[in-house]
């Protein structure tokens, strides 16, 4: 609730289990997709009502959307099937272009912050974590934000950087290159469950 009442934050839709869409089928999906924005739509109206937020989000209320948007595949996999029902269910599918490396434990920052710095683009997504499962990602966000700002980019959010440029439709995802995340296939089906 306190990154959805933030306006440097949108909330996307990541399915409600983390589940390998790629692997999962038919009325599965849909479930995966479905809850999620079940329950951010709960989430939603609870925050509106807290009192300790009442007063500040008077006017944030019309910017905090009702149901999320936007959709980014767990494991980067997805497959025609997948795609279809995202978009069925009124959400944007979504994928990066820079993978940040922040869940492998011998990352360091700087090597982040070199992966990045290497790969950076305008118009790119970067994948990171916040959610625990990042090494070192704040360590090399405090040199990344800077630098990158010095080299005149700036940050907005998925749903703003789709109005500002043209986007790319593909019919299967990937990491950085067709099939490299195969390997989920096999490892993940109905995520955290």
């Amino acid at each position: 609730m306190q990154l959805m009442a933030d306006p440097l934050f949108e909330i996307g839709n990541h399915t409600w289990t983390h589940g390998n869409l790629r692997v999962l089928h038919g009325a599965e999906v849909m479930q995966q997709i479905q809850w999620a924005q079940a329950q951010y739509e709960l989430l939603r109206e609870r925050l509106l009502h807290l009192p300790c937020a009442t007063a500040v989000l008077q006017d944030e209320e019309k910017r905090i959307p009702p149901l999320p948007k936007t959709f980014r595949f767990p494991y980067g996999t997805c497959d025609a099937e997948s795609l279809s029902s995202v978009v069925r269910s009124g959400l944007v599918p979504i994928q990066w272009s820079i993978v940040s490396g922040d869940p492998v434990r011998s990352q360091t920052a700087n090597r982040i912050s070199d992966e990045v710095l290497q790969a950076i683009r305008p118009g790119a997504i970067v994948v990171a974590h916040a959610n625990g499962r990042g090494w070192h990602t704040r360590e090399a966000l405090q040199t990344l934000i800077p630098r990158l700002r010095s080299e005149g980019y700036r940050f907005v959010t998925v749903s703003e950087l789709l109005r500002l440029g043209k986007s790319v439709a593909v019919d299967s995802c990937y990491e950085l290159h067709k099939d490299d995340n195969s390997r989920y296939d096999r490892l993940f089906g109905r995520g955290t469950e």
